[in-house]
């Protein structure tokens, strides 16, 4: 998945929407009306509160011990959209990058949301309240309604297809953000803007330390030069407090081969070759600890998450023990050749692991943070609101549908 072309992408079809609405609303450079600000958000007029809540959470998305302070590892999660963050480093130790790549791919998602607000907010406050109505250009159709300030959606369609691509609401604290990357008008599109998948980001804001953002993408299309990226994941970041407490589900189907090959984008998904890629941590701005799991599609919910441990990246050859005893000859055994492929012995990467906001790219294994962080060390990785997906039903049955209609 190539996320940081997505995102740039992404964020020129959103400027092209908003202008294309500029023009159709006959609204000169689509400048803002002249409005009483709202006192201490930074932001006025219509929409603030929205602005104020979304802006609130990308500024602290991330937490100091999640941030990372490795000029290489920085330059990595910069270049992950053409690059293998990990191919410097072996599957164990490039856990903490991909736990900052997880992070930093919502925190651009988030960005998408809080650029297109910021447009939007200029659009609606020359609506009236309880009106409704449609905008039609060459290749864009755009429905709206607004109920007040606070309570509006914008819906997004491909004239030619009269297919829904992108669709925002805001109600009040809550909001919601999705696109289908295949309908996005030509005239909306870059060189790089994807031709399939679809995102959906939904964000439910409490207060600049209670808010909760989930994250869901399918469908994206496969990168020759990376084939084994994710695609399809799910983020869920829940800042409870003094508290980030998330979890990535990252899906891909054609992981690892079981023979000595190399899997392309051509390589038929199956079971037997997937894997699913699942990190939760819990983190403040000193430490952070994590568990990653790795399975493939088939694992049902009578065994994810109960049996989780099972799962653990220390037992890898628990599932995967033909896929990698394959790349040293069949003679030898999976315990082996991962051990070959480690600088470690793999039983030495056990659950939690745990980072600092010191040296965030290294990970201490078998380590719940109790040097140097208390509430971290001890809070429970369970959260009400932040739950696991089984591989099987993540991966069969997750979908994202936008509205036909307002």
């Amino acid at each position: 998945m190539k996320d940081n072309k997505i995102s740039s992408a992404l964020f020129f079809s959103i400027s092209i929407f908003i202008s294309t609405l500029c023009v159709s609303l006959l609204i000169n450079s689509c400048t803002k009306k002249k409005e009483d600000s709202t006192k201490d958000s930074g932001y006025s007029g219509i929409a603030a509160q929205a602005l104020t809540d979304i802006n609130t959470v990308e500024e602290n998305y991330t937490p100091d011990s999640l941030k990372s302070n490795s000029t290489a590892a920085t330059a990595s999660l910069k270049n992950f959209s053409s690059t293998n963050v990990c191919a410097d480093y072996d599957l164990f130790s490039c856990q903490p990058i991909l736990v900052k790549l997880y992070i930093d791919i919502g925190k651009q998602y988030l960005g998408l949301m809080n650029k297109l607000l910021a447009g939007l907010s200029v659009l609606i406050q020359n609506v009236e309240d309880g009106k409704s109505g449609t905008i039609t250009s060459s290749d864009l159709t755009v429905d709206y309604s607004k109920t007040s300030a606070s309570v509006f959606s914008i819906l997004g369609k491909n004239t030619s297809s009269s297919q829904s691509y992108i669709y925002f609401s805001s109600n009040t604290n809550n909001y919601q953000l999705s696109m289908d990357f295949s309908q996005i008008p030509t005239s909306q599109r870059k060189a790089d803007t994807p031709n399939q998948g679809k995102i959906d980001v939904t964000l439910s804001y409490t207060d600049p330390t209670h808010w909760l953002i989930t994250i869901t993408g399918v469908g994206f299309e496969c990168n020759d030069d990376n084939p084994t990226a994710p695609s399809q994941l799910k983020i869920v970041m829940h800042m409870n407090d003094q508290l980030w407490i998330g979890k990535s589900m990252l899906y891909n189907g054609h992981w690892i081969m079981t023979d000595n090959s190399s899997p392309t984008c051509a390589t038929t998904e199956s079971d037997d070759i997937s894997a699913n890629i699942y990190t939760e941590y819990i983190a403040d701005k000193v430490a952070a600890k994590s568990n990653v799991y790795l399975m493939k599609r088939n694992v049902g919910t009578s065994d994810f998450p109960s049996q989780s441990n099972y799962y653990a990246l220390n037992n890898i050859c628990n599932s995967y023990s033909t896929n990698i005893a394959s790349k040293g000859g069949n003679a030898v055994t999976c315990d082996v050749v991962a051990n070959i492929w480690t600088s470690n012995k793999i039983a030495t990467y056990q659950n939690p692991f745990c980072s600092t906001a010191a040296d965030s790219t290294t990970a201490l294994w078998n380590n719940t943070c109790s040097e140097t962080s208390t509430q971290v060390s001890t809070a429970s990785f369970d959260d009400t609101q932040v739950q696991w997906v089984s591989p099987n039903t993540f991966y069969s049955n997750t979908t994202i549908t936008l509205p036909a209609a307002l």
